[in-house]
């Protein structure tokens, strides 16, 4: 799917691979909507939770927040296939011209995002965040903590790096078939 082509805003899909979660996933949600905003001018977006058969209320919270936002979809795999297994279903299931593979730890900072998107819109077709150092929290006063998103160079067209990716979707196609075809 290409809806730039046709004049609209390109869809990304964000996918959240998620196995007994319910301590994070709410966390994550607000931090991701929030930083979207600036976002929300050059791209559509959903998020997909792919769920692993998580054993806790992860599945509740996210059948919740689908409620109240059309952009949250759920995918729920019939047993645990295990992490691998979640990022490649949420990839065969992605509607967006691109798709960004994301933890909802937030270890890595949902606010890099909208960065990655506008290397992606720029032109690229992979962008990631690689660590550069241990991160750092700053104290925002009231007891409340944000990461130091500073922590993450954005390069472009290299391989070997993991968290988070951001990749066209023709490419993601291209390598899962060549995975499968090698199988």
């Amino acid at each position: 799917m290409d809806s730039r082509a046709s004049g609209g805003r390109p869809l990304v899909t964000i996918v959240c691979p998620v196995f007994n979660e319910e301590k994070s996933v709410e966390l994550f949600y607000a931090r991701l909507v929030d930083a979207m905003k600036v976002a929300e001018d050059r791209v559509r977006y959903e998020l997909l939770f792919v769920n692993n058969r998580s054993t806790d209320r992860t599945l509740d919270i996210i059948r919740s927040l689908s409620e109240k936002n059309a952009r949250v979809n759920v995918l729920t795999l019939s047993r645990n296939f295990g992490y691998q297994a979640s990022i490649t279903a949420g990839m065969r299931h992605a509607r967006g011209d691109c798709v960004v593979n994301i933890d909802v730890d937030c270890e890595d900072p949902p606010e890099m995002l909208p960065r990655l998107i506008d290397k992606w819109l720029g032109g690229a077709d992979i962008a990631y965040g690689k660590d550069a150092g241990p991160a750092r929290l700053h104290n925002k006063g009231r007891g409340s903590f944000i990461a130091d998103t500073r922590k993450y160079d954005h390069h472009i067209g290299e391989t070997g790096v993991r968290d988070p990716l951001l990749c066209a979707v023709e490419d993601i196609v291209s390598a899962i078939l060549r995975k499968f075809r090698a199988c």
